[in-house]
This record gives C-alpha cells, sequence and structure tokens, in this order.
C-alpha cells in the first residue's frame, strides 16, 4: 500500500461540493440565524416559517416550503448544515446540481403534504 492512499482521509474522497449544495447551507445558515434574531426582537422569524399542520390547514401554505430551511437551535444548524454538506456534495455531484435541487425541493414538500393527512390518525 502507498503511504500517500493511507494517509488519506475521508473528506479527500468526497467530491468537491457543487454550487447547490454550498447555496442550500448558505440559504439554511442565514434564514436560521436571521429568523431567530428577528423572532426574538420583532416577533416575526422562525416561528412564521416553520411547518405546523394547524397553521397550514387555516391557509398558512407558504410553511409547507419554508419549513426545510429553518433551525431554530444552534446544535440543530450545526447538524443540519453537516449533514447538508457531505451527503448533498455527494448526491449533487451523482445527479447534477438541477437535479439534487428537484429531489431536495420534492422531497421536502411532499413530506410535508404526506404529514397532513397522516396527522389526522394520531
Amino acid at each position: 500500500m502507498n503511504r500517500n492512499q493511507s494517509s488519506r482521509s475521508f473528506l479527500d474522497s468526497l467530491p468537491p461540493t457543487g454550487p447547490a449544495t454550498k447555496g442550500l447551507c448558505i440559504i439554511v445558515a442565514v434564514v436560521s440565524l436571521v429568523g431567530s434574531l428577528t423572532d426574538r426582537k420583532y416577533g416575526l422569524g422562525t416561528s412564521d416559517l416553520l411547518f405546523s399542520i394547524d397553521h397550514v390547514l387555516q391557509g398558512e401554505w407558504w410553511r409547507i416550503l419554508t419549513y426545510c430551511f429553518v433551525e431554530r437551535s444552534p446544535f440543530g444548524l450545526l447538524i443540519s448544515v453537516l449533514l447538508l454538506w457531505l451527503f448533498g456534495r455527494y448526491f449533487e455531484h451523482k445527479w447534477g446540481p438541477r437535479d439534487f435541487l428537484k429531489f431536495c425541493l420534492t422531497s421536502s414538500i411532499g413530506a410535508a403534504l404526506l404529514a397532513l393527512p397522516l396527522s389526522g390518525l394520531i
């Protein structure tokens, strides 16, 4: 075994971070941080973007799309961005930026829409 191959880290084996992954990480970080600050100061922020079945049923349909870009806790934000950065770069490299973004939006919206009828079972 070559000395260079044994010293290679896990991050070195990942593809480079693509523009869609970078953009999503930045959006999640900015929306979460700005939303937390404005929520505390003005009462308008992350709490108005999170998914809530009751609010969606009252006509606040934007929550179906915005909840996936918001993290309330600092630890949750760190983990979300880290996992998006690690796994997003792999899938974006494999599928391309456009299909990766389609997958992210479709799965986020699909999860929210699926939660609506399932909430009646609980």
